[in-house]
């Protein structure tokens, strides 16, 4: 009865070992060899232990189990029935043993698409439904201006930032003559609707000074500004004498026939910005335009050096004075700078003109000594020059070097 019983465990075990075993069986290890065992004069081996051990004395025998065996080999059984299913399917996961969730793939509807829904039937709960939100992306406080500090904008991309601006009212369109009034009446009427548009006015003061009235009137232009009501009066009278000369005397000489437009045009430009065109150091000045200048603005340090500082000056004012003379009042300044901006030389002079008739060219001249106790480097040699009846202000530089002997 062992011995079957042991043949019947050996069999089973054979074809377990031959179908295949599930993954990760431990090594087998070998059985120690079984003890010699002598019964009455012959030499067999002992059988294989198996079930519980019971101890008799000094002697050891093993008691057999058959219920244990049965049991080991019904579950031999089941472990080559579940590997073979695994292999007919072909699922190397469920063969191993290794059970694999993969994540379920995220669906996202198409914008201004409809997502069907599912109806609920009655007394069943509908099972919870995965949502998958997309989180977004945090700003980072340090690049909140990257996009305006670092980042190449387009225009196209970008859409343009509004600005305020002020609402100005649109200059009035051009008069064209009408069947209900008249076009001097139209002029008129444009002139007292905006009394600070230029043209309006300018418009409606020739209209009258082609009727011979007495123009510019004061009324009439005394809400321009004061620039744009200069300008306008001084026009007027230049049309006004100049038509006065040629009425008196058609025959008189170009030069007295155009004096009066002249006489406008040098008005004209005393009411614009003080300015010289012209600054230079010189050996020598005779007249406006006629002077020597020096070959180079490099001095030698160490010694003294005198120069003449030739200006001209551009659209300064003339008036005449109680004598009837054109009198013309003019103030200089010259200032050498260092290379740090400090001044380290100045020197201011008046510069008054009295003449018979307008001055049209108009030049500074002044003798100036360069001090021998400048150090080596580069200096400017500012010239300022200052209207005293027009309060206007002009400047120009001339650059020194002061070098090694």
């Amino acid at each position: 009865m062992t011995r079957r019983t042991l043949a019947v465990g050996t069999a089973v075990s054979l074809i377990v070992l031959g179908c295949g075993s599930p993954p990760q069986q431990p090594a087998q290890v070998p059985a120690p060899q079984p003890p010699v065992v002598v019964v009455k004069g012959e030499k067999t081996a002992a059988p294989e232990p198996t079930g519980d051990v019971e101890t008799t004395g000094n002697a050891a025998s093993k008691v057999p189990e058959p219920d244990r065996l049965a049991r080991q080999a019904e579950e031999h059984a089941k472990a080559i029935e579940a590997l073979l299913t695994a292999r007919a399917q072909e699922d190397p996961a469920a063969a191993s043993g290794v059970r694999v969730i993969q994540p379920a793939p995220r669906n996202t509807p198409p914008a201004n698409v409809p997502v069907p829904v599912k109806p609920i039937q009655a007394g069943v709960k509908p099972a919870p439904e995965a949502i998958f939100v997309t989180p977004e992306k945090p700003v980072d406080p340090i690049d909140a201006n990257a996009a305006t500090a670092n980042t190449a904008v387009s225009v196209a991309s970008v859409a343009p930032s509004p600005i305020k601006t002020d609402v100005v009212k649109s200059p009035p369109a051009p008069v064209t003559p009408s069947n209900t009034e008249s076009l001097e009446q139209q002029l008129a009427r444009r002139a007292r609707e905006y009394p600070r548009d230029l043209p309006s006015q300018l418009d409606y003061q020739l209209v009258l000074f082609t009727r011979d009235e007495q123009v510019p009137r004061a009324a009439d232009i005394a809400n321009l500004p004061t620039e744009d009501r200069e300008v306008l009066t001084a026009l007027i009278d230049g049309l006004t004498n100049f038509r006065n000369g040629v009425r008196a005397d058609t025959n008189m000489l170009m030069n007295r026939k155009i004096r009066p437009l002249i006489e406008m045009s040098d008005r004209l430009r005393s009411r614009s910005d003080l300015s010289i065109p012209n600054a230079v150091l010189c050996k020598e000045v005779r007249a406006w335009g006629n002077y020597t200048p020096i070959e180079s603005q490099k001095f030698e340090a160490g010694m003294a050096h005198t120069v003449i500082v030739y200006a001209e000056v551009e659209n300064f004012a003339s008036t005449l004075n109680e004598k009837n003379l054109w009198e013309t009042r003019l103030e200089g300044q010259l200032a050498l700078y260092n290379e740090s901006g400090w001044p380290v030389w100045e020197d201011k002079f008046p510069a008054i003109d009295v003449c018979r008739n307008r001055r049209r060219d108009f030049f500074l001249p002044r003798k100036v000594t360069i001090p021998a106790s400048l150090n080596l480097g580069r200096y400017v040699l500012k010239v300022t020059v200052t209207d005293q009846q027009a309060s206007r202000i002009a400047e120009s530089s001339i650059p020194i070097v002061i070098v090694a002997k």
